[in-house]
């Protein structure tokens, strides 16, 4: 079994890893560089490997709109939260430059064939 790397499970969001950082600390004034498309376009085409029967917020905005249901998105290497890409185009959330470096060497394209059952999250028990 392989523990995937997470990113986007801010401290603040429900769901979130309490021992992450909270989602406004990782916010920038300026996009992630000339990708942000690519980006955020990869975020969301990355395979289904869970749902959470919830709908997310936006936590930033004061009236706090829908963003859609709550849905753990992978390529097999990494995992994220599907309102992730929202961040990234809306409040230029950073990535982790490995992250992007990862998307990259992919060509902006994450993989349709993830076998999802040699897989695990990280925050899973014995992980």
């Amino acid at each position: 079994m392989k523990t995937l790397r997470p990113y986007g499970f801010f401290s603040d969001l429900t769901f979130g890893d309490p021992t992450a950082p909270k989602l406004r600390a990782c916010l920038d004034d300026k996009p992630v560089g000339e990708n942000v498309q690519r980006v955020a376009r990869y975020l969301r085409a990355g395979v289904q490997f869970s749902v959470v029967p919830m709908l997310v917020h936006d936590i930033i905005a004061e009236e706090r709109s829908a963003i859609g249901p709550l849905r753990y998105l992978t390529d097999g290497e990494w995992v994220w939260r599907s309102d992730l890409p929202y961040y990234v185009e809306k409040y230029h959330c950073r990535i982790p430059s490995e992250f992007i470096t990862h998307m990259k060497s992919r060509d902006w394209i994450p993989p349709a064939d993830v076998d999802l059952s040699q897989i695990k999250m990280p925050f899973e028990e014995n992980a």
